[in-house]
């Protein structure tokens, strides 16, 4: 979750808190040398989003918010829509196997079809067509199986518009739906994943339907620092246009991906359909029972909710895990394998009357930076639990709650010091191994991510690449440039695009594609006393 994906990953490497972690740490179970539980079929990859790879996107709703002064442009992010060759190359050439993308709607479907729940060819833009299919034919000559994610956050204009919304009269304007406050929205997102399988289904099997619907739950309509820009700070009050609220959200884009799963699966039986959900492993600030009942709902808001839904059907309309439950029944057995995206292994503790009815805090810095950095003030550590233990925790706990196979679709650290990058890559693998030997069925690690990118409010200014962009951070100190007028700096034709690799952490990523698993002295170089 990123700032909201770059902040999250702050605690990654932090010393253990005073509340007691809920497992050994990562490498006591699976570590190299004693099991290697990694299935010999593995898929080791890299993950990437349009919005923030590929730049010069005008017909989504984030270029509408960046021209209303909401975030940072975007200009041609790293230009992976011209370099797509190279950075296939590269993927390949540290080993990997696999590599997530995204097909994104708003260049395939700039422009809102006859009828949106049945799309046809004639409604793709012929370029954006032509040109994922280059990317996917390139992807196959590379020997890259392909990881396709169908919104990665960003949605067509004509979907949600944030700048047609009338916040006086509490609609939008223009007639867009506002992305998932409307169960047009799902209609239509069900209709182009449909075509697209109808597209491409013989050349992808992986799937992803959504990317981390509870963070755009979050940002977009809770805190409204995302499109489409609305603040409801409250899970149960009704003030979001048309008088929903955000389970009706959270409803209509869990309405959304089942439509999608089912509109693949019709014309591509055999494809694997999930989701990307943004996970974080929580664990009570300390044992009082109202902390540890706090904790509870926490997890369940954020980790169990939605795959509950769309495993069993059931949607707890209390948002909390109290009940009482609404069956779905075409939700119901809507993921073939579970999609983690991983960050963050957080405490949680009670505090009356915050969020009702959650009435806790959970001390996540993301969370915390969609507040508006108010939770330190309320009580939150300073550092939280190391991560790779709340990874295992948490894989172990999905794998015996759900009972389904679990594709890691992003982790990855933002420092650009190569060292650290590499101890991050082998410590969370590590984590991946002592989870196999506990019996979690794993399909595979995509590292987050191939080269600097754009990190939406964050702009360009962190560095998860395992690839620096030589044009991004040529600053003083080797900050980034100087924006236009002081504002924030924009990537443009005159940037350097060169991939610069992080020579240590790509060649700690080449020595665990080839070994499938953490070699021992790999293990052993950044054990954590000695590389964190």
């Amino acid at each position: 979750m990123r700032p909201l994906r770059s902040a999250s990953l702050a605690c990654c490497l932090l010393a253990a808190c005073s509340s007691p972690p809920k497992s050994p740490p990562a490498g006591d179970a699976g570590t190299a040398g004693s099991g290697r539980p990694l299935p010999p079929v593995f898929l080791w990859g890299v993950s990437t989003a349009a919005e923030q790879s590929e730049g010069g996107n005008t017909t989504n709703d984030w270029h509408v918010f960046a021209g209303m002064g909401k975030v940072p442009p975007v200009g041609m992010a790293d230009d992976m829509w011209d370099r797509y060759d190279t950075d296939f190359a590269n993927a390949q050439g540290m080993g990997a196997n696999e590599f997530r993308l995204t097909f994104e709607w708003a260049r395939l479907m700039p422009r809102r079809p006859a009828d949106p729940a049945h799309p046809t060819e004639a409604d793709l833009d012929p370029t954006a067509l032509d040109h994922y299919r280059a990317v996917v034919a390139s992807l196959k000559s590379h020997g890259l199986t392909p990881v396709v994610t169908l919104t990665h956050y960003t949605v067509p204009a004509w979907i949600d518009n944030p700048a047609a919304y009338d916040a006086d009269k509490n609609l939008f304007t223009d007639g867009s739906p506002g992305a998932w406050l409307s169960p047009q929205t799902a209609v239509a997102f069900g209709g182009y994943a449909g075509l697209m399988a109808q597209e491409f289904g013989g050349e992808v099997t992986y799937w992803l339907t959504e990317n981390e619907p509870e963070v755009d739950l979050i940002a977009g309509y809770l805190a409204g620092i995302w499109p489409p820009g609305l603040a409801l700070f409250s899970l149960t009050e009704k003030t979001l246009p048309g008088g929903v609220g955000l389970g009706d959200v959270l409803r209509n884009m869990i309405a959304g991906h089942a439509a999608a799963f089912h509109a693949i699966k019709a014309v591509e039986p055999a494809a694997k359909v999930s989701l990307a959900h943004n996970s974080i492993a929580f664990e009570p600030y300390t044992q009082r029972p109202a902390d540890v009942a706090a904790e509870k709902r926490v997890e369940f808001l954020y980790d169990f909710l939605y795959l509950d839904a769309a495993t069993s059907g059931n949607f707890d309309t209390s948002l909390v895990g109290n009940g009482p439950l609404e069956y779905h029944a075409d939700w119901k057995g809507t993921l073939d394998f579970i999609g983690v995206n991983f960050y963050a292994h957080d405490v949680a503790f009670y505090y009356q009357g915050l969020l009702p009815p959650l009435e806790a805090i959970p001390c996540d810095v993301t969370i915390e930076s969609a507040l508006g950095g108010i939770l330190n003030g309320m009580g939150c550590p300073t550092t939280n639990p190391p991560e790779p233990v709340g990874l295992t925790d948490l894989l172990v706990t999905y794998g015996q709650r759900y009972h389904l196979p679990i594709l890691i679709t992003e982790n990855g650290g933002n420092d650009p010091d190569p060292r650290v990058k590499a101890s991050y890559l082998v410590q969370n693998v590590l984590a991946l191994e002592a989870a196999a030997a506990q019996g979690v069925s794993l399909l595979g690690y995509s590292y987050w991510t191939l080269n600097d990118d754009y990190e939406w409010q964050s702009g360009y200014g962190d560095s998860f690449g395992l690839f620096a962009v030589a044009g991004m951070h040529d600053g003083p100190d080797g900050g980034l440039p100087a924006g236009v007028d002081g504002g924030p700096w924009e990537p443009g034709p005159s940037t350097d695009f060169t991939r610069v690799p992080r020579t240590e952490a790509t060649r700690a990523f080449s020595a665990i594609a080839d070994a499938g698993y953490v070699p021992e002295s790999l293990a052993a170089e950044y054990a954590p006393d000695g590389g964190d």
